[in-house]
């Protein structure tokens, strides 16, 4: 096929090195070339460029729009972080999926929704809950106290937005042994209770109660009894249930007008209070971020000094510039990209060499670093050339995501093609390693198949409407 291979060239140098012609570059204003050297490491040298860089809230900021221009969003939220810029840290920490970072921030700036948001995104269902429930957003906290396997609160925050069969899904799963037990008994037969299940919320609170003496903690559910048993029209039981909760607190809530409209008696608490019951169950049936990019501004104070390093070597990236520029990558961040740069291979294509054959299965994308390569249609003995592609032009992509045949021939152009090459099997294992790059490649392939369909429908449309 007249195809060469060619190592990606590397050039060297020591991190010492590096970081001082960064520096250098920044105090010159030379914005554009700090952040291209900076890219172009292959190792990360960011934090030994932080530790030694100058304190002053001029250098700072600029340090912090290179790394931003760099895609290299961590290292420009934490400069801003130590230098007070806690809102545009909160924003860059988001954008690279540092929602813990985040949550702190927004914390910072008093925006507890923000920060609730972020603690759920990283996964601290417990603090995104309680967060949630401070601003009273219930619907949040009752999910993230569930997920956070707190039955007890879940429960009452689905109590709370309406969910009763949610929630009493939840309250019966809360154990005798736990603190929160009586309260969520309460709840269950509050449900049950507005619901006019009345018998059935009876049979709970009895089911509790049997096995407690009355005293200062519990008082709440023999109140909870008596008042459904002076609903039910029960009165001598319920005045007997009251006048034991006045011997423990005489004044506790509005017992002493509840035994008068009882009309007293009651003397003995009759048997069938603490009769075992079985617990029964009641099925009701119910209703069941943008980023702001201006996160650049003045910085000052001083950031925390990373733990001294020993000089390393530098690899610096040959052509991870122009990679970086393909539309098919522009999404990634500066780690994303170095993590793709690895598995990409120099390829180099003599003249008129077949870089792709029709009605092969594809095996890899090819992206053009130098010279051309032409796009060509093989009907039997018959080639003809259909577009030639310049230096950037992407080819083969639809091969990564499809096993189905190439649907045409790619050769060389007259003065050969150098050309990045991506294959499909260590592409497939850069994708399983991590779902954030898989997530936003997918989005762009499928992007891409969406304009060729609206070119193709709109090719067809202009050629329908031509006169014969």
């Amino acid at each position: 096929m007249g195809e060469e291979s060619g190592a990606k060239i590397r050039s060297y140098s020591t991190s010492s090195q590096v970081v001082s012609k960064v520096i250098k570059l920044l105090e010159a204003g030379n914005m554009e070339e700090a952040s291209e050297l900076y890219s172009h490491c292959q190792e990360d040298i960011g934090f030994v460029l932080m530790g030694k860089s100058p304190r002053e809230r001029a250098f700072q900021a600029k340090m912090a729009k290179m790394f931003f221009t760099a895609k290299d969003y961590e290292k420009a939220a934490m400069v801003l972080e130590a230098n007070g810029e806690h809102k545009r840290a909160a924003e860059l920490y988001e954008r690279t999926d540092m929602y813990e970072q985040a949550a702190e921030m927004w914390l910072k700036l008093g925006d507890s929704s923000r920060a609730a948001l972020n603690y759920e995104k990283f996964g601290n269902w417990a603090q995104a809950a309680e967060l949630y429930s401070t601003v009273k957003n219930y619907a949040k906290a009752a999910y993230c106290f569930e997920k956070a396997v707190n039955h007890f609160l879940a429960g009452k925050y689905y109590m709370e937005i309406g969910k009763f069969q949610k929630s009493m899904e939840l309250l019966q799963k809360v154990q005798r042994e736990d603190n929160a037990f009586l309260e969520a008994t309460v709840l269950i037969g509050d449900i049950l209770a507005q619901h006019n299940y009345l018998d059935i919320a009876e049979i709970k609170y009895r089911s509790v109660i049997r096995t407690l003496l009355i005293g200062p903690d519990n008082i709440i559910i023999y109140y909870k009894l008596a008042e459904l048993l002076e609903k039910k029209g029960e009165l001598h039981e319920a005045a007997a249930l009251y006048k034991q909760i006045m011997q423990v607190d005489p004044a506790y809530k509005d017992t002493e007008a509840r035994l008068a409209a009882c009309g007293g008696g009651g003397e003995e608490l009759i048997e069938e209070l603490t009769e075992e019951e079985p617990e029964e169950e009641l099925e009701i049936i119910t209703n069941v971020q943008s980023l702001s990019e201006d996160v650049l501004a003045k910085s000052g104070v001083d950031h925390p000094h990373p733990a001294k390093q020993k000089n390393q070597i530098v690899s610096m990236m040959d052509g991870f510039e122009f990679l970086k520029a393909t539309p098919l990558f522009e999404s990634l961040s500066l780690s994303e990209m170095k993590r793709l740069f690895t598995i990409c291979e120099v390829k180099l294509f003599k003249p008129s060499a077949i870089i792709i054959e029709q009605f092969q299965q594809g095996r890899a994308l090819y992206i053009v670093k130098n010279g051309t390569v032409t796009v060509q249609r093989v009907d039997g003995q018959k080639v003809t050339d259909l577009v030639k592609l310049p230096t950037g032009a992407c080819v083969g992509e639809m091969s990564l995501i499809s096993q189905s045949a190439t649907s045409a021939r790619v050769i060389a152009g007259p003065q050969g093609a150098e050309v990045f090459e991506i294959r499909r099997d260590a592409f497939d294992e850069l994708l399983s390693s991590d779902d954030k790059i898989a997530i936003k490649l997918y989005k762009v392939f499928i992007e891409t198949i969406c304009d060729r369909l609206r070119k193709t429908s709109e090719d067809l449309a202009a050629a329908k409407a031509k006169p014969n």
